[in-house]
């Protein structure tokens, strides 16, 4: 088993093999005095109503977590992030004081027992077919960007019935240093939102090849809403990549949605240290 450290080296793409069902754990490596991640491996199917049966979920899941000094509050931002909250217990937070690993297993084994609660009483009120196989997968990464900062990415995707499933993408940024997570407030002024708001319908603007905030109306952008700095966003290297989910700003059929701004071009709505 290997070891995953920053800044001074990107997270390398790694193969996980033989897993077993619900767990495994797995390391990549390179060597810097920062953050270390491990990860935590789910590949597991539970069927709703035993081994014959047709009507299953799937999770599968790579969790990347922090090891090392200073990690608790890196590795609470995970937890607590959402993609350990089953959609069962949306109100429920996993308890202080677990390892991820615990997080992990307690969420898997809830999820399991709400989808069989939930699809059971479907299937015994008549209802069948694909609709009752439900997936959620989640792929974890994380990436040097601005000095002193890692962002840790989740790619999530959840079908729980209905026409489609749906995909989000969750950004975390950390300071390599203490661990302590970034917030919007912390790294943009609280009177700077006007001049971000403005960086990214230029950047969106550019995206979609139209002009401005009514160019981008017209083409279903911001069309459910007024512009607004999301707290999902990438500190990058050079600029600063804002993620609007599904339904955020936009049909579904938009997808995600991302505007890169250059630091350069929002200088002053950045806290200055």
């Amino acid at each position: 088993m290997k070891k995953i450290m920053f800044p001074f080296a990107v997270l390398s793409a790694f193969i996980i093999a033989a897993l077993s069902s619900c767990g495994g754990q797995s390391k990549g490596s390179s060597d810097a005095d920062s953050l270390v991640f491990d990860s935590i491996v789910v590949d597991t199917v539970a069927m709703l109503n035993g081994d014959n049966d047709s009507v299953r979920c799937e999770i599968k899941m790579n969790i990347l977590y922090a090891v090392g000094a200073n990690v608790d509050a890196v590795n609470d931002s995970i937890m607590n992030s959402g993609i350990l909250t089953d959609m069962w217990k949306a109100a429920e937070k996993p308890d202080s004081g677990i390892t991820m690993r615990q997080a992990v297993d307690r969420f898997v084994a809830s999820y399991i027992a709400g989808y069989r609660e939930e699809c059971g009483k479907m299937v015994n009120e008549g209802l069948s077919g694909a609709s009752l196989n439900y997936e959620y997968i989640v792929k974890t990464s994380a990436k040097e960007g601005r000095p002193g900062v890692i962002t840790y990415l989740s790619d999530i995707y959840s079908f729980t019935g209905g026409a489609h499933g749906m995909n989000l993408v969750k950004a975390m940024n950390f300071d390599t240093a203490t661990g302590a997570k970034i917030g919007k407030a912390d790294f943009f002024a609280a009177d700077a939102d006007s001049v971000v708001t403005e960086g990214i319908i230029k950047s969106l603007s550019a995206q979609y090849k139209t002009d401005g905030l009514d160019g981008l109306k017209d083409q279903g952008v911001f069309a459910l809403g007024e512009p607004y700095v999301p707290d999902n966003f990438v500190l990058g290297k050079d600029s600063v990549t804002f993620i609007y989910q599904p339904y955020d700003v936009a049909a579904y059929a938009l997808g995600t949605i991302r505007a890169s701004v250059a630091y350069s071009d929002i200088e002053t709505a950045i806290v200055k240290k």
